[in-house]
C-alpha cells in the first residue's frame, strides 16, 4: 500500500510540474518578458532589460514596426555584480 501511495505522489508531482510548465509556455507566448525569462532562466529583468522587452512586445504585437535602442557601454556593466 505504501508503494502505491508513493507512485501516486510521484504522478501527482509530475502532473503539477506539467501544468506549471504549460502555464509558463502559455505566458511566454503572450509576453516577450516571460519568453525572455523562460529562455534565460539564470537572468533576471533589470530595469533596462524590462524597458527593452516592453518595446519588443509592441513590435511582436504589431503596434510598432521598429525601435532604435542606444545604450552607453557601461549600462550593461553596472547591472551585473562582478
Amino acid at each position: 500500500m505504501t508503494a502505491l501511495k508513493e507512485v501516486k505522489a510521484m504522478i501527482d508531482t509530475d502532473i503539477k510540474q506539467l501544468i506549471l510548465n504549460t502555464a509558463k509556455y502559455s505566458r511566454a507566448k503572450r509576453s516577450y518578458a516571460e519568453y525572455f525569462l523562460l529562455a534565460n532562466p539564470s537572468m533576471k529583468l533589470y530595469p533596462h532589460t524590462k524597458l527593452i522587452t516592453e518595446k519588443l512586445q509592441k513590435i511582436a504585437d504589431g503596434e510598432q514596426h521598429f525601435y532604435i535602442i542606444s545604450m552607453p557601454p557601461t549600462a550593461r556593466e553596472e547591472s551585473y555584480n562582478y
